[in-house]
């Protein structure tokens, strides 16, 4: 009996050890269940952090446009979505929940195969990169420059096309979706993908016209350049209508004369332009006719007692046109005269010289072309002293001198003479010059000066320099405002 219960007592205990160790088992795989589900959660959780974390950085010519994410680029959802469908719902279990499971639950499970996470490629379902073309269009542009001729001032050229940074958005977007769906998230870590703007082929806008694909005429620019030039080239013939003197040069005549050299600078056809002044100089030259004086007060008129020989200087205006021509600057012209007496080159007036303007009752002196002074003057009183009239030379100076004739004794502090007993002088014994003054109450026949204004003339005018005088030098009834003066 007692044999028999402690055999029965020892059945008990290796079942009860055997149970136990079946326990144990069960809840250690249990346990394993429990590790392997928190471990797949884990990864999963990873993936899901670093699809929020992924970037797509978008530089241009290395300066940063941007850095992107997934929901920047309306690929989070779906990505995550695509995430969790790689996962089971159990996989996807919070830990803690997963835990409160049974144990048979939890065997089952781990008896299934599970997720072996790896890499999950962006859903491009709700791909949008308007935020990246935002950004791009919101940089400063340039358009690109076609190639075009110009002239330089020396010689035609091509400026070749100039490249700009305008984006052509077709091709540029085409690779951005590309860019983004080689996107892809793991559990590893967060990714990030460059995109370079300008490693895109055909990014920006091209020039149409370029040195390459298109041929430049050069006559057909140098045409255009001509097309509006008016150049109104002034004869200089004095005595004629402006209508005579005036010769007016366009396109139809300048064209002609020129042509395009091979390095793009402006032949000038000499020959032609030859032929051309030899028309012009036959208007121009003039034999035996009176000196034009350009005076101070009337402008050009003739000099009657001094006759001349003009004709036209080919040489500078051949000088003139050529250097317009080939630099293609155009200015109206005034064509210059030479001066002949007998046959030779004649200058009449020096550098410094006087004009006696007797109608004008005006004096003017020049040096090197510019007034020096201007002043009033009275001159020969015309019942019998009239000034003398033409073209002469200073030959003396003197100063401090006592003049004297029938009715006159005066002292004149400043003295230039012009012919014989005529000359220019102060007139301290006058209060009025200029008007009509000289009819009535003119000189004996020499130039009476303002006191303040004849110490210039004498420091400006030296022995031989010329001094014209002209006028009319005829009886007329003086201004009633003259002869009241005169006799008060």
């Amino acid at each position: 009996m007692k044999k028999g219960l402690i055999i029965a007592l020892c059945v008990l205990l290796v079942l009860g050890a055997g149970a136990g160790f079946a326990y144990y088992r069960l809840y250690s795989t249990a346990q394993d269940a429990e590790q392997m589900q928190r471990t797949i959660f884990e990864q999963y959780e990873a993936m899901l952090q670093n699809a929020e974390q992924t970037t797509l950085t978008v530089t241009e010519n290395g300066e940063a446009v941007g850095v992107y994410t997934l929901d920047a680029l309306g690929l989070l959802d779906a990505t995550k979505q695509t995430i969790a469908a790689g996962f089971t719902a159990d996989e996807r279990m919070n830990p803690d929940i997963f835990d409160q499971k049974g144990v048979t639950e939890k065997l089952e499970w781990r008896a299934q195969t599970h997720t072996q996470p790896g890499t999950v490629r962006a859903d491009l379902v709700r791909y949008t990169d308007e935020r990246v073309v935002d950004d791009l269009e919101a940089m400063s542009r340039r358009r690109a420059q076609d190639a075009y001729m110009e002239f330089d001032g020396e010689k035609f050229r091509v400026v070749d096309a100039v490249q700009g940074n305008e984006l052509e958005l077709e091709p540029v977007r085409a690779a951005l979706r590309e860019a983004a769906a080689a996107l892809t998230v793991d559990a590893s870590a967060p990714q990030s993908v460059s995109f370079e703007v300008t490693g895109v082929s055909g990014c920006y806008a091209q020039p149409e016209i370029t040195a390459k694909n298109t041929n430049f005429d050069f006559n057909e620019l140098l045409q255009e350049k001509l097309a509006d030039v008016s150049v109104k080239l002034d004869l200089n013939l004095e005595g004629q209508t402006e209508q005579n003197k005036i010769v007016t040069l366009t396109q139809a005549e300048l064209l002609p004369l020129v042509s395009v050299k091979k390095d793009g600078s402006i032949q000038v056809d000499e020959d032609k332009l030859d032929v051309l002044i030899a028309g012009w100089k036959a208007l121009a030259d003039v034999s035996n006719t009176s000196f034009i004086l350009n005076t101070y007060v009337d402008g050009p008129k003739p000099m009657g007692f001094l006759k001349v020989d003009y004709q036209l200087d080919t040489e500078s205006l051949k000088q003139t046109l050529t250097e317009a021509l080939t630099t293609l600057t155009f200015d109206d012209i005034r064509a210059q005269l030479l001066l002949y007496k007998n046959g030779e080159p004649y200058e009449p007036l020096t550098d410094v010289y006087v004009e006696v303007d007797i109608d004008n009752q005006k004096l003017t002196v020049y040096k090197e072309g510019e007034v020096v002074i201007s002043t009033d003057v009275v001159t020969g009183n015309l019942n019998g002293f009239q000034t003398i009239t033409g073209l002469y030379y200073a030959y003396n100076k003197e100063t401090d001198q006592w003049m004297s004739g029938e009715d006159y004794l005066v002292f004149s502090k400043y003295w230039i003479g012009i012919d014989g007993a005529y000359g220019l002088h102060d007139a301290s014994w006058r209060t009025h010059f200029g008007k009509d003054f000289y009819v009535n109450g003119g000189s004996h026949g020499c130039v009476n000066i303002p006191v303040d204004a004849m110490p210039t003339i004498f420091e400006t005018v030296e022995v031989g320099d010329a001094i014209i005088l002209f006028g009319k030098n005829k009886w007329f009834e003086p201004d009633p405002e003259t002869t009241r003066i005169l006799q008060s």
